[in-house]
């Protein structure tokens, strides 16, 4: 059975006799037949009859059975709750009538009952036919809704960061804007580190939760910055509802991760059966945030590929979200394949199963912000630079006789493994692990060669031997996770079996420690460590140092103790908890106080997630990781964002040793880095790579005079750069300034082609509505607060039933605790917003004498291919003969104060052409914002005025 309709339901009177599922009268007029079939509005409705005014002036009452939906597609209608909208449809499903509406207040069509629209006049229409609106039309009304639909925009856009409290930098800014207005939200941001990809993400996050469909976001983590995620989304963006797996709540059935809708969950975690199948199982997430992508990893073997957990539990979501962001500061270690992984992981469709990764490809998909880039708002540059050198130590006549010593028993443990096949495997690792650790210190492979001597006492005494199975499972563990790579590699080697690996291997290790015990108490590159922070331009300086091993770590600090004193050095290595951590770098990163330290030696577990710059500036790499990429990693932890100084980074490189080699292995997957990413960008070139992350050669004689230049020295830049930065940073200030305005206390823009939404605009939209409103307003002297009292509709629309007076300001730093600030986000704005947008009857299309010429206001929309809504733009169109001006500061100006009525209409001619010129000029906006991905939504008109002519 159909549902009533309501008085001011249009019908449709239609010939007898049609076939089902038409629009029909069953009977006639007079006992005739109505051709053509007719138009009326019902004027009355009861239970059974309804009476209907048709279109031919007569009107009659009908039984409501004879009567059916009459909208047609085109014709503009309005709902109660919905406003109005566009018919674009019609349907007859189960008995009810339902009409298809496209609503303004709604990104997609919804499919409404008949009986609950109402038909009305459209924007358009009220235009063309403007000589007979005049009684009914309200220029005020007009101003008010203009004023409405640019505040409710701007706060639905932008105006969400008016109470974060933050400084987006314009780096931050254009990313957000460029992801959001590309139509694809599968991006790698690769900024470099420390250049605050969290509040990218916060600030993108914050706007695509306006979205209506944008709900479900899972972001994945290292598991020690579980915890910091979701503070900072909090805390810096209010991004409430973010729930940490683990340790906020745990699921134990597929279905219930539908109850969440924002998760944080550590990488490690994912990857753990059964909750990653629990994962794909679950609802599909709108976007899916990788946080430290390098962590992914997927290496190319001959024809094979072997991709580490992390990697393959990545690609298994892949299946279960629609969008995946990618952050990651090094996202290219030196290896092709690992990168295109990557690649292939963001945008299966587009890269899976190609080579091809030329610039233009990933300039679409991949974004960079350079430190040496970056400015503030005005220009100017944020960062001093750093200088990387390579300290040269020299080798001893001990240091030249155990190498040669070590190599001959490394040549004689590769060649074992050789021999065995695969079998031997375990040995070649063995070998290659020494190789690392006598890279590293004296310390280190000394205990490593010791722990070897050890275990194969420990067989002679009759222990069983070591387990290859075990040393390799353990070794791709390593390869699982490289932050910890180190320390995970000296463990390994509790698992090497207990069997001489090649014959007199005894023999030689034995020859080889009594060597390796000479060293160590005089270790070149320890001393040279105390004479370079002995040095007099190093002495007041808080250092950072770096090892990638625990025993050669435990050596440098207990040579520091030796040298500086027993409280002088902390350390922070992966045995420490997250909470332990932070604390570690709490006690370094404070001025000087009882428990703070002069120096902090770090494994791998502090290259990431621990941020440093506040109070150092130099850091020492004792040894070098065998990724390029990880030293990018080390020297982040002080050169980002919040660093005043010019950092200092050097390098140890022993001479005649297993650097050397270790360095040109390097070199090469720099090489490899140039090759893939230098038609990008000039940074990738392999001599600009060399020099900011391995440095020049230097002596270690020369690093006095090294470090005392660095106090003078700043970065040189080409007069392009800085006009480069200086025009970014123009662009962007109109944007920065008006994610800005609100929260400071909404100082108009200075950009002249936006439109100033100031906090003397939100002032007069609020005082007009009030007044519209029928409430006696009272404005102090002063001009900073206002008193309202609220009449009865005011009341109830306001919710302030029981407090009739209000005192209400909008300059934060100038209330009181008894006056409300009202600002973009205030629940009475959102009120008095609705309240202007609701009418029908009035403020649609005017004439008034404030206006010159003609004033339009469209809202665009573009979306992706999907159909899915990507942004919104509002416009204030002013045309004056062929002229049409975006936002013009006259009239914007206009709208501060009321409008009058008494203008008459501009012939209808002049009206037809300046409706043209608008048009056309849509159309220009709509074509000027697709690129890519994004197409144009739609073009809607939401108010028209004209100017008055002279008598």
């Amino acid at each position: 059975m159909k549902r009533t309709p309501t008085i001011n339901c249009h019908v449709r009177l239609e010939q007898p006799n049609c076939t089902v599922g038409s629009l029909a009268l069953y009977g006639s007029l007079d006992g005739e037949q109505s051709s053509p079939p007719l138009d009326g509005l019902v004027v009355r409705a009861c239970d059974a009859r309804v009476d209907v005014l048709w279109s031919d002036e007569t009107r009659r009452e009908l039984r409501r059975e004879y009567l059916a939906c009459g909208f047609r597609v085109g014709e503009t209608v309005v709902h109660t709750k919905l406003g109005m909208g566009l018919v674009l449809s019609l349907r007859e499903l189960a008995g009810f009538e339902q009409v298809l509406v496209e609503f303004s207040s709604r990104s997609d069509p919804s499919w409404i009952p008949a009986e609950e629209l109402a038909l009305v006049q459209s924007v358009e229409e009220r235009f063309d036919t403007l000589e007979q609106q005049l009684p009914h039309e309200s220029a005020e009304r007009f101003r008010l809704r203009v004023l409405a639909h640019f505040l409710e925009h701007w706060h639905q856009r932008e105006g969400r960061f008016v109470s974060l409290g933050i400084d987006p930098l314009p780096h931050q800014l254009h990313l957000v804007h460029t992801i959001l207005s590309s139509g694809n939200l599968n991006w790698l941001i690769a900024d470099d580190v420390g250049l605050g990809k969290t509040i990218e993400l916060g600030l993108l996050l914050t706007a695509l939760f306006e979205r209506p469909h944008f709900r479900r976001v899972l972001i994945v983590t290292p598991a020690g910055l579980a915890l910091q995620w979701k503070e900072e989304l909090i805390d810096r963006f209010h991004l409430e509802g973010f729930r940490i797996e683990g340790i906020d709540f745990t699921v134990t059935r597929p279905a219930e991760w539908r109850q969440y809708e924002r998760v944080i969950i550590s990488l490690d975690r994912l990857k753990r059966e059964p909750r990653l199948s629990e994962l794909v199982q679950a609802s599909r997430w709108d976007l899916v945030v990788f946080d430290e992508a390098h962590h992914l990893s997927r290496r190319q073997v001959g024809l094979q590929y072997r991709a580490n957990q992390r990697f393959e539990a990545a690609a298994e979501l892949r299946e279960s979200c629609d969008n995946i962001i990618l952050l990651t500061a090094t996202p290219h270690k030196g290896d092709d394949a690992q990168f295109k992984a990557l690649l292939e992981l963001l945008r299966p469709q587009e890269f899976g199963g190609s080579s091809d990764v030329a610039p233009e490809r990933l300039a679409q998909c991949v974004f960079r912000n350079r430190k040496l880039s970056v400015t503030d708002a005005e220009g100017r540059f944020i960062f001093r630079g750093h200088d990387t050198t390579a300290l040269e130590i020299p080798a001893s006549e001990q240091d030249a006789a155990f190498n040669g010593r070590l190599m001959d028993y490394l040549r004689n443990g590769y060649q074992a493994a050789e021999r065995l096949g695969p079998k031997g495997r375990a040995i070649g690792f063995v070998m290659t692990i020494f190789r690392k650790l006598a890279a590293s210190s004296a310390s280190a492979i000394l205990r490593a060669l010791e722990g070897r001597l050890s275990r194969l006492d420990s067989a002679s005494a009759g222990g069983s031997d070591g387990d290859d199975a075990v040393l390799l499972g353990q070794l791709a563990c390593v390869e699982d996770d490289e932050r910890f790579a180190g320390e995970s590699l000296e463990r390994c080697l509790d698992h090497q079996r207990r069997s001489e690996f090649f014959e007199q291997e005894r023999k030689q290790l034995e020859a080889l420690i009594e060597l390796a015990r000479a060293r160590v108490g005089n270790d070149g590159k320890l001393a040279a460590l105390t004479r370079a922070l002995e040095a007099g331009a190093m002495r007041e300086r808080k250092v950072l140092i770096f090892s990638e091993y625990r025993s050669t770590q435990e050596a440098i600090a207990q040579r520091l103790r030796e040298v500086f004193g027993a409280d002088c050095v902390a350390m922070l290595h992966g045995g420490l908890k997250a909470h332990e951590r932070r604390e570690v770098a709490r006690r370094f990163g404070q001025d000087e106080t009882a428990d703070s330290v002069r120096f902090l030696v770090s494994t791998e577990a502090g290259g990431e997630g621990i941020n440093l710059q506040r109070r150092c500036h130099t850091v020492i790499n004792f040894d070098l990781p065998w990724s390029p990429m990880r030293l990018v990693q080390r020297i982040g932890r002080v050169y980002r964002y919040g660093q005043r100084e010019r950092v200092q980074v050097l390098n140890f490189i022993g001479r005649g040793s297993f650097d050397e080699r270790l360095l040109e292995h390097l070199y090469n997957r720099l090489l490899r880095i140039d090759n893939t990413l230098g038609g990008l960008s000039d940074e990738y070139s392999v001599d600009q790579l060399s020099s900011q992350i391995l440095g020049d050669l230097a002596a270690l004689v020369e690093v006095e005079e090294i470090l005392e230049q660095a106090l003078l020295r700043t970065e040189v830049r080409a007069q392009e750069e800085i006009e480069r930065a200086l025009e970014l940073a123009r662009e962007t200030r109109a944007l920065q300034e008006k994610l800005l305005a609100m929260a400071q206390h909404f100082e108009p823009s200075a950009e002249p082609s936006a439109l100033a939404l100031g906090a003397d605009y939100l002032k007069a939209f609020v005082l007009g509505c009030f007044r519209a409103l029928g409430c006696e307003t009272r404005e102090p002297s002063a001009g900073n607060t206002f008193e309202v009292r609220l009449n009865a509709e005011a009341a109830r629309l306001c919710r302030r039933n029981e407090h009739r007076l209000l005192r209400c300001g909008f300059d934060a730093s100038a209330l009181s605790e008894h006056v409300e600030f009202l600002h973009g986000g205030h629940e009475l704005v959102k009120a008095l917003r609705q309240w202007a947008c609701a009418s029908v009857e009035q403020g649609l299309a005017v004439c008034s004498p404030r206006v010159q010429g003609v004033v339009a206001v469209y809202l665009l929309g573009w979306q992706n291919r999907l159909g899915e809504l990507l942004r919104e733009e509002l416009l204030l169109l002013g045309a004056d003969g062929a002229a049409v001006e975006v936002n013009p500061g006259t009239l914007a100006a206009t709208l501060l104060t009321p409008w009058i009525n008494g203008a008459r209409p501009v012939p209808r001619a002049v009206r037809a052409e300046a409706k043209r010129q608008l048009e056309l000029r849509v159309v220009a906006q709509l074509q000027a914002g697709c690129r890519g991905e994004v197409v144009p939504a739609w073009a809607r008109l939401l108010g028209a005025a004209a100017a008055s002519q002279e008598d």
